[in-house]
């Protein structure tokens, strides 16, 4: 028998994923201990911490706006942070390694 088989168990993918989010995956967390690349895993996890909420958010349309807003400004964040490590100087190498750990949040 197949676990999602039944017409009983309705499991809503995009809702569990997006849940799912709140948790750190350990491969995805910048592991160089300067503060700089702390902040920017602090701030990854606070925009994770937003898109986990949307869920349970949807159906109260000026809480769900608000969150829309608090993700948009958590994305900026990381990104400024980002933008001002690589205007910095941090390395080229240690760059190039951020962004590949952005692109995989």
């Amino acid at each position: 028998m197949k676990i999602l088989g039944t017409k009983t168990c309705r499991v809503n993918f995009t809702e569990s994923l997006l849940q799912m989010t709140v948790d750190d995956v350990e491969e995805y967390m910048i592991k160089q201990p300067e503060s700089e690349f702390q902040d920017l895993n602090e701030k990854a996890h606070a925009l994770k911490q937003i898109l986990g909420k949307i869920p349970d958010e949807t159906n109260d349309r000026v809480r769900f706006l608000q969150t829309v807003k608090e993700i948009a400004s958590a994305v900026k964040e990381l990104l400024d942070k980002k933008q001002s490590m690589s205007s910095g100087n941090i390395n080229t190498r240690t760059t190039g390694h951020l962004n590949t750990k952005i692109k995989g949040l």
